[in-house]
Parts: C-alpha cells; structure tokens; sequence
C-alpha cells in the first residue's frame, strides 16, 4: 500500500491504483508520519490505566506467590498477632505496597511532566521497589514407602 496526504487526509492506493494515475495530485507520506498515523500516541489517561493495572498485577502476583489471593488481602494480616508469619508477611506487604506506589507515581509524574521518556513495563519494573522478603517453601514430608 502507497500513502499519500492532502489537506490533512490520508489516503492509500494500491501500485495498481498508483499507475492508473492516483495520488499524483498529493504528496507521499514520509516512513515517519505513516507510523504516527497508524500508531497514534495513546492518550493520558489509557496510559495511566495501563501502568496502573501492570503495577497492580505485579503486586497482586506477588501476593500470590506467598498463596494470598491478592496484596490487598497480605496487607490485612499486618495487625493480626494470632500468627506471626502472615503478620510479619502483611507488614512487608503493606510497606512495600507503599513504597511501590509511591516510586510509580513519581515516575508517572516525570512523565507528564516531560522529565523522562515514556519507560516499558521491564523499564518501569527495574526501577520499582522489590519486595523484601523471600517465598518460605512449605514444608513436605515424602511419604514413607513400606
């Protein structure tokens, strides 16, 4: 396909429709201005939404790992005593749930703002907290084999 511009239109024409004569009135479109016509910038706020939903499955996946069903749910172990390993692990979720927002809105931030360029989620992730504690393996014991 062959892409041409006139008056702020974009048209397209085959090679077939090129040399019956189409197009020789316009100017063609530069490899440049064909991408951001096809691939126009997203706005603001699907971005946002995009970041904000990536952020939240990290931490959500996390959480997981740990076998809560979410960081929402960690984090409400923070002040249970009953059971010192789920209060020890809802504190560190709470804390690093705190701290990973905070650093992803300050980089949301830098972004509108011009500062920066727009990271990739592997960008974004490698300049996010890391969560402090590591996964403890439950403990199996092998069946006996009689």
């Amino acid at each position: 396909m062959n892409y041409f511009k006139k008056d702020g239109i974009v048209y397209a024409f085959s090679d077939e429709q090129l040399g019956q004569g189409y197009g020789s009135d316009m100017e063609p479109m530069t490899s440049e201005e064909l991408d951001a016509h096809l691939n126009p910038p997203k706005p603001k706020e699907q971005l946002q939404a995009e970041y904000t939903a990536f952020m939240q499955s990290i931490l959500d996946g996390r959480a997981q790992d740990y076998g809560y069903d979410s960081v929402a749910t960690a984090v409400t172990y923070a002040e249970e005593p009953s059971v010192p390993k789920f209060q020890e692990e809802g504190k560190a979720f709470r804390s690093w749930r705190s701290a990973f927002w905070a650093k992803g809105y300050e980089i949301m931030a830098q972004v509108e703002g011009g500062e920066r360029g727009l990271p990739t989620n592997e960008e974004l992730l490698a300049e996010l907290p890391t969560f402090p504690l590591e996964p403890q393996e439950e403990a199996t014991a092998e069946p006996e084999v009689v």
